[in-house]
This record gives C-alpha cells, sequence and structure tokens, in this order.
C-alpha cells in the first residue's frame, strides 16, 4: 500500500476535519476523511460543525473506477444507538442482537470515468463522522 497526497483546505481542515489517503498495485485508492473535536461537550455531534466535503482525485490512471462509500456516525455503523447507556449490562442474547447490527454501511456510488485523470466528489460528514471512498478499477 502506498500513501497518496492528500491536500486539505477550508474551514476547519487538519484540525477538526483531517484525512488519509492510500493506494494499492492494483489501482485501487481509499480515502479515509474523518470530523471531531476534542470539546466532549459535543461528543453527541454539533449542526454548526458538520462539513461539506469535496474530494477531488488527480492523475488518475485507469478508464473506469467502481466506488463505495462507507459511513460512520450517529446514523450509520453506529451499533450505539441500537443500546442505551442506563441500561444494564446486555445479556448474551441482547449482545447476540446487537452483534446483527454491527455492520459497516457501505454504499455503492456510480461507477467513474475520469475526465482527463481527475475525478470529482462531494458529500456531507456530520461531526463526529468518519467516511471511507474507495476507487476499484473495473
Amino acid at each position: 500500500t502506498d500513501l497518496v497526497q492528500l491536500d486539505l483546505q477550508g474551514d476547519g481542515a487538519g484540525s477538526l476535519v483531517d484525512g488519509w489517503a492510500s493506494g494499492k498495485p492494483d489501482g485501487s485508492i481509499d480515502i479515509l476523511v474523518w470530523n471531531g473535536t476534542l470539546d466532549q461537550s459535543k461528543v453527541k455531534g454539533d449542526p454548526l460543525l458538520d462539513r461539506r466535503i469535496e474530494v477531488r482525485i488527480e492523475q488518475l490512471s485507469e478508464r473506469t473506477y467502481q466506488c463505495f462509500l462507507a459511513r460512520v456516525d450517529a446514523v450509520h455503523s453506529n451499533i450505539a444507538a441500537h443500546w442505551h447507556i442506563e441500561d444494564a449490562w446486555p445479556t448474551a442474547e441482547q449482545w447476540d442482537e446487537l452483534h446483527t447490527f454491527d455492520r459497516l454501511d457501505e454504499h455503492p456510488l456510480p461507477d467513474v470515468v475520469p475526465h482527463n485523470g481527475n475525478a470529482h466528489f462531494d458529500f456531507d460528514l456530520p461531526m463526529p463522522g468518519v467516511v471511507r471512498l474507495r476507487l476499484t478499477p473495473k
């Protein structure tokens, strides 16, 4: 796996919003972007800290990419949404039920055909939240 250059710009870039990108020898690219604050009073989120993320990928060499967006936030991939902290420790049956919700929320995006080697994506990223954009050559 090779690290891919990732430049962040805009309100909160490099602190509230940060990211990481990598490429694989098969031409696949993974971009991970997260939105979080150290202010623990906002652990359940704050709409003022939600962001619109724009991703521009340059120098793509493949002709068509299959794309997927995976999310972890209050409503995606969130097992805590199925358990109340004030409840007692889960029973074995409740653990089994919680296990059924323990899945990564991943959705396919339309295939991308880069224009002059470039591709563009944009999506909302709540705080707190994490997204992974995956491009795989077809």
